[in-house]
């Protein structure tokens, strides 16, 4: 899973990552309204290499494949050598779950999304109980405008009921991505429940329901949040669909 230094430099490095699977961020506002000023949460989290019980890999492709998958936790710069270390591994091996799912997320960090549609497909043929590919499915064919398969692959991910906070809220948002802010609340909900310690679940949920019209719900959502000191004022303030409720009474009350 990517990791993160200190708060600033995460939610930049959360930014930079969702311009480039998600286009420019004049773009993807005008398209996009509801998120506004809100980075997008964490990009597909890299999972660590289970292995292939089908597999045995020589050291070589063994070797290629975890120097990989760091070039993917290093962030989008490491991008072009993980594809060019799988396509070596996937040249010999093309049905290695393990280098398909890894390059998938090369391909959607490289801005590929059809190619890494491929890729998490098959990853999920190969491996149906991993909720990582699922979401690589959901991600790449939203990008490339098939929403039935983006939404068939939601379906299939909840299905799983895996306990994963930044990949519920990942799949919140492509699923209000999508225009179904009723999944995405429902996923966003759980991202919240799994995963108490982000801001981002909750920012994410109140936007929801904002945009839903329950203010109440969302600030019942921000007060949570800023009880347990996750949510700070200005986050809530610099918001530009959240900003009216730092005034609301629940949320105060939260910060006095």
């Amino acid at each position: 899973m990517f990791t993160f230094p200190p708060q600033f430099c995460r939610w930049l490095t959360v930014l930079a990552v969702g311009l480039v699977l998600g286009g420019s961020a004049a773009s993807d506002t005008a398209a996009q309204p509801w998120r506004r000023g809100l980075p997008p949460p964490p990009a597909p989290t890299v999972s660590g290499l289970t292995g292939d019980s089908r597999l045995a890999r020589p050291a070589g492709p063994a070797r290629d494949l975890q120097r990989a998958e760091s070039a993917l936790r290093s962030g989008v710069s490491g991008a072009p050598e993980a594809k060019a270390r799988l396509d070596r591994i996937l040249t010999a091996t093309p049905d290695d779950a393990d280098a398909r799912r890894l390059r998938a997320h090369a391909l959607l960090a490289l801005g590929r999304p059809a190619g890494a549609l491929v890729d998490a497909e098959r990853a999920v043929a190969l491996r149906p109980e991993s909720a990582e590919a699922h979401l690589l499915v959901v991600e790449s064919a939203r990008l490339v405008g098939n929403r039935s398969r983006a939404f068939a692959a939601l379906d299939r991910l909840a299905a799983l009921a895996v306990r994963d906070g930044p990949l519920h809220a990942r799949a919140a948002w492509n699923a209000a991505e999508l225009g179904d802010l009723e999944r995405a609340e429902s996923l966003a909900r759980i991202a919240v429940t799994q995963d108490a310690s982000r801001p981002d679940g909750y920012l994410l949920l109140a936007r929801l329901f904002v945009l839903q019209r329950h203010d109440d719900a969302a600030a019942a959502v921000l007060a949570r949040a800023a009880n347990a000191g996750v949510v700070t004022r200005p986050m809530v303030q610099s918001d530009d669909l959240l900003a009216r409720l730092a005034d609301h009474p629940d949320v105060r009350r939260a910060w006095r």
